[in-house]
C-alpha cells in the first residue's frame, strides 16, 4: 500500500513543441537545440514547483506538466498552470523561436507510483490528463498558443483576460467542451513580480518525485524486515462499539489551546450557565459555523467553565458514520450511570439496571395520550439502548409495543423520567452534543422533546451550517449563536498564544490574518507551515522574521494547507493517518494494528502514532471503558471501570481530507479489512451473554464499510450481496427504532446495488427490500407492522454467519 499514491486535484498542461529537433534526412536529433529547450521549460516549471515529464520521438517534442501531485500541493496550482502556460511560450518563441500549443485542463486525477521493486514510475492518470491532450491538439489545430477547459477558466478568470471560442468535439467526449484562450494577465504581472514563488529549497520537485530510490529507502527504514507482531489490545473489549463519550477530548482541546477571543460568544455561554447555575432555567444553545471556526473549542470552554459553578457537565460528538438509534444519548447517559455510581461511593463498578431501577418510581404511570402504563411494565423498551435483560411482564403491554411510534414514545417518557431523577441532586446539568449534524433522526427527535421538557438542563448544541437548515431550528427555547471570523485584533492574539511570544513581527500578523480571514484552523496552520519551512525563529519572548514571506505562498484553504501538511510528513504516519481516516476520528491500538495493511510491530506504530502527535494532527486522551461482568439475574449488567487510551485526529477536516486524497484502491482495501475485523468482532460478542444488543449496534458500521466496497464500479457480487445484506437489516431496525428518514435511505441504496447485480446472480433480500418498502409507505398498515415481528428472529441472525 502505497502511502504517496492518491487521488489529487491538479492543473495538468501538455504542451506540443514545434518539430524543429528532428532531420528527417540525416535522421537525427538536434540535441543543442532541444537541451536548450528544455532548459527553458524547466526553469518556468521548478519555478511554480510543478511535476515534469519529456516525451521526444520523430513527430516532435511533447511536454506534460502538472500543479498539485504529491509531495507539494498549492490553493492556487490552476494559477501557476496557466502562468507556467504563457511564460513558456513567451519565451520559447522570443529566445528559442519554438512556437508551442498547450492544453491546460484541471479536475482529479490519481498521482501516485506504479511498477515494480526493480523500477517505479510517478505517474498522473485520470479523464483530466486525456482531456489536455485533446485541447493541445485543438490549440494546434485552431492556431492559438494555449487552450484552457471551463475549470480552469472559472478558477482563474479573475486573474486573466479570456477570449471565448465556440464549444468543440474532443474524441472521448460525447458533449461539445467549452474552451477558453487566455489572452493577458489582469494583474500585469511580469518578471519577478508575475512570480508566484517557492522557497529556494523546494526547487526542482520533479526531481525529487522521480527519484524512486529515495522512496523505497524511506520505506524500508520504516517498515521493511519487521515481523509481523500482534500487538495486545488494552482490553478485550471493542472500544469503538461502545462509542465512549468525549468529554476527555473537549477539555483535553481547551488545555492545549487556551481560548482566546470569542469575546461576545464566551459572554453569551458565560449567561447561560449562570441562569442555569443560579435561576435553574435551561434551554438551549445551538453553536453553528463552517469547519475549522472554532465550535469544539467554544464548547470545550464552556465544559471548563460549566465545572467551575458546580453544574454537572457531559458531552457527547456524533461521527460521519451511520448512526444507531439513539447513538449519541446512550454515551450521555452512560457518563450519567458512571456519575451517578460515583455519587454513592461506588467507585468499583456499578449495576444499571439497579440503578435504572433505584432512580424511577416503577409504580408511577405514564399515559400515551389513551391509557396508562406502569413504569415496571414499560422497562423492557430500555433493553435494546442499554443492552438489559429486563423481562416483559406478559398482558401488560397488551401488544402495543409492536406500534414503533407508540414504543419511541414510551421510550422518550422513560428517558426523560430518568435523566430528570440522575440530575434531581445538582444545581444544573449542562449536555453538550458536538457535531450534530451527523446526529440519528431518533436523537433528533429526542433532542427537540427534551428542549420542551423545562428541566434544569441546558444543551449546548455544536453543529455545521446546512443548505436545508436543519431541525435544531425547531428547539422552542433555543438561542443560535452564528460563529464568524474572528476580527483583526483576535487573530493577532491567537497567534502570540500560538507562537507563545508577546513581540512578532507586523509582517507576520499580516501575512497569517490576510491569509487565514479569520478562521482559528487556518491561522494555526498557517503559523505551522510557517515554522516547518524555517520562516520564523523563536528565541525567549521574541519571534525573528528570517525569509521573505513575498517568497512563500502558502495556500489560502484549509484543503490546501492540511494537504501539504499531510504530503510533508514520513511514510509511517502518512499510513497511520489514512488508516485513521477510514476507522474515523476516533481509535484504539487494538483497531488499528488490527487492519493495518503491513506488518509493523507495536514500537514502529507508536513512533508514527508520536510524530502525528508532535504534529499536532493528534491527540491521546483516556476514557473510562466499561467492562461487564455477568451476574446470577438475567437482568443485571455490571459495569467495572478500566482506563483506555484513545487516539483522536485533532479536526474533523484533517481526517476528512486525508480520506479524500486517498486512491479508491487505498480506500477500498482498508474498508475490506475493517468489514473482516468487525464480522470476527461480532462473532466474538455473539458468543457472550447478552451480545445480541451489541452485535444489532454494528449494523451501521458493517451497512457504512461494505456499502463503500460495494459502490465501487468493479465491484465484485459478493461483496454487493453483502451490503445489501446489512443495508436491508439496518432499514428493519431503523423502522423499529423510528428512524424512518436512515431506513428509507438504506433501502434505497440496497436497490440500486440489487440492479447492478448480474443476471445470473441471485438475491436472498429481493422480497425483504420489497416488504420494507411497502411497510414504510404504509400500504398494509398496522397488518404489516405485526408481520415485522417474525421477522426479527431473522435479522437477529444477519451477523451470526
Amino acid at each position: 500500500m502505497d502511502v504517496f499514491n492518491g487521488l489529487r486535484k491538479i492543473t495538468v498542461l501538455f504542451i506540443k513543441l514545434s518539430n524543429g529537433f528532428y532531420n528527417y534526412l540525416t535522421k537525427e536529433i538536434d540535441v543543442p537545440a532541444l537541451n536548450q529547450a528544455v532548459q527553458t521549460i524547466q526553469s518556468v516549471v521548478y519555478q511554480y514547483e510543478g511535476y515534469l515529464k519529456f516525451l521526444v520521438d520523430d513527430k516532435g517534442c511533447i511536454v506534460i506538466c502538472a500543479f498539485g501531485p504529491t509531495p507539494y500541493s498549492h490553493d492556487d496550482d490552476c494559477v501557476r498552470g496557466v502562468f507556467t502556460a504563457l511564460k513558456m511560450r513567451d519565451i520559447l518563441q522570443k529566445n528559442n523561436q519554438i512556437s508551442s500549443f498547450v492544453g491546460v485542463t484541471t479536475g482529479h486525477a490519481f498521482c501516485g507510483w506504479v511498477g515494480s521493486e526493480e523500477r517505479r514510475e510517478y505517474t498522473i492518470v485520470g479523464d483530466v490528463v486525456n482531456l489536455s491532450a485533446r485541447l493541445m491538439a485543438a490549440a494546434e489545430k485552431l492556431s492559438v498558443g494555449v487552450l484552457c477547459d471551463s475549470d480552469t477558466f472559472r478558477s482563474t478568470k479573475k486573474l486573466f483576460e479570456y477570449d471565448e471560442l465556440p464549444p468543440i468535439l474532443v474524441k472521448g467526449k460525447s458533449e461539445p467542451q467549452l474552451v477558453f484562450v487566455p489572452v493577458k494577465n489582469l494583474k500585469e504581472r511580469t518578471g519577478k513580480s508575475s512570480r508566484i514563488g517557492v522557497p529556494s529549497k523546494l526547487k526542482l520537485s520533479s526531481d525529487l518525485l522521480l527519484d524512486t530510490s529515495s522512496f523505497s529507502t524511506r520505506k524500508s527504514a520504516s517498515y521493511s524486515g519487521i515481523p509481523n507482531a500482534k500487538i495486545l489490545s488494552p482490553s478485550n473489549k471493542m472500544s469503538l462499539i461502545n462509542h465512549m463519550s468525549v468529554c476527555q477530548s473537549l477539555t483535553n482541546l481547551h488545555k492545549l489551546a487556551q481560548m482566546i477571543g470569542r469575546q461576545r460568544e464566551r459572554q453569551a455561554i458565560h449567561q447561560s450557565l449562570n441562569s442555569l447555575r443560579y435561576k435553574g432555567a435551561g434551554g438551549a444553545l445551538v453553536v453553528e459555523g463552517d469547519a475549522g471556526i472554532g465550535k469544539t473549542m467554544l464548547l470545550g470552554y464552556a465544559f471548563e467553565n460549566a465545572s467551575e459553578l458546580d453544574l454537572l457537565c457531559v458531552a457527547g460528538q456524533c461521527e460521519a458514520l451511520e448512526q444507531s438509534p439513539l447513538l449519541i444519548w446512550r454515551a450521555i447517559f452512560s457518563q450519567l450511570f458512571e456519575e451517578e455510581s460515583r455519587m454513592k461511593g461506588d467507585k468499583a463498578s456499578y449495576v444499571i439496571s439497579e440503578i435504572i431501577s433505584r432512580k424511577l418510581d416503577l409504580d408511577a404511570e405514564i399515559s400515551d395520550g389513551t391509557n396508562l402504563f406502569k413504569i415496571r411494565t414499560l422497562l423492557p423498551l430500555l433493553n435494546p439502548i442499554f443492552r438489559l435483560s429486563f423481562p416483559v411482564i406478559k398482558g401488560e403491554v397488551n401488544g402495543l409495543s409492536e406500534d414503533s411510534e407508540w414504543r419511541n414514545l414510551m421510550i422518550f417518557e422513560l428517558l426523560l423520567s430518568l435523566l430528570k431523577s440522575l440530575t434531581c441532586e445538582v444545581p444544573g446539568t449542562v449536555i453538550i452534543l458536538d457535531n450534530a449534524q451527523w446526529m440519528d433522526s431518533v436523537s433528533v427527535s429526542f433532542t427537540l422533546e427534551l428542549s420542551h421538557a423545562q428541566l434544569p438542563i441546558l444543551l449546548l448544541i455544536g453543529v455545521r451550517p446546512s443548505m436545508d437548515g436543519h431541525s435544531f431550528y425547531e428547539l422552542p427555547s433555543g438561542k443560535f449563536m452564528r460563529l464568524i471570523q474572528m476580527p483583526a485584533e483576535e487573530c493577532k492574539l491567537l497567534i502570540k498564544d500560538k507562537l507563545r511570544v508577546q513581540k512578532i513581527p507586523e509582517k507576520v500578523y499580516s501575512f497569517v490574518i490576510n491569509k487565514a480571514q479569520g478562521n482559528p484552523l487556518l491561522c494555526d496552520e498557517l503559523l505551522a507551515q510557517l515554522r516547518n519551512l524555517g520562516a520564523l525563529e523563536i528565541n525567549d519572548d521574541t519571534c525573528t522574521l528570517v525569509k521573505d514571506l513575498s517568497q512563500i505562498k502558502l495556500s489560502n484553504s484549509i484543503q490546501g494547507l492540511i494537504t501539504s501538511k499531510i504530503d510533508a510528513l514520513p511514510p509511517g504516519p502518512v499510513l497511520v493517518l489514512q488508516v485513521a481516516s477510514v476507522i474515523g476520528r476516533e481509535f484504539d491500538l487494538e483497531i488499528l494494528s488490527g487492519v493495518f495493511p503491513i506488518p509493523i510491530n507495536h514500537t514502529s506504530l507508536m513512533r508514527d502514532i508520536d510524530e502525528l502527535i508532535k504534529q499536532e494532527i493528534m491527540i491521546t486522551t483516556f476514557q473510562t471503558l466499561e467492562e461487564e461482568e455477568d451476574k446470577s439475574k438475567a437482568n443485571q449488567r455490571v459495569a467495572s471501570e478500566r482506563r483506555l487510551q484513545i487516539y483522536n485526529v485533532k479536526h474533523t477536516a484533517i481526517y476528512e481530507i486525508c480520506y479524500s486524497i486517498m486512491s479508491f484502491t487505498q480506500r477500498l482495501q482498508l474498508h475490506r479489512q475493517l468489514t473482516r475485523w468487525y464480522e470476527a468482532k461480532a462473532k466474538e460478542v455473539k458468543k457472550r451473554k447478552g451480545g445480541s444488543a451489541e452485535v444489532s449496534s454494528l449494523l451501521p458500521i458493517l451497512a457504512h464499510h461494505t456499502l463503500k466496497v460495494a459502490e465501487h464500479r468493479e465491484a465484485e457480487a459478493e461483496w454487493m450481496l453483502k451490503a445489501i445484506q446489512y443495508l436491508t437489516a439496518l432499514a428493519c431496525e431503523g423502522y423499529e427504532a423510528l428512524c424512518r428518514v436512515e431506513a428509507v435511505r438504506s433501502l434505497q441504496r440496497a436497490e440500486v446495488l440489487m440492479a447492478r447485480l448480474p443476471p445470473n446472480v441471485d438475491c436472498p433480500q429481493r422480497k425483504e427490500v420489497a416488504f420494507m418498502k411497502r411497510l414504510l409507505s404504509n400500504e398494509e398498515g398496522s397488518a404489516i407492522r405485526r408481520g415485522l415481528a417474525h421477522r426479527r428472529t431473522r435479522n437477529n441472525h444477519v451477523l451470526k454467519h
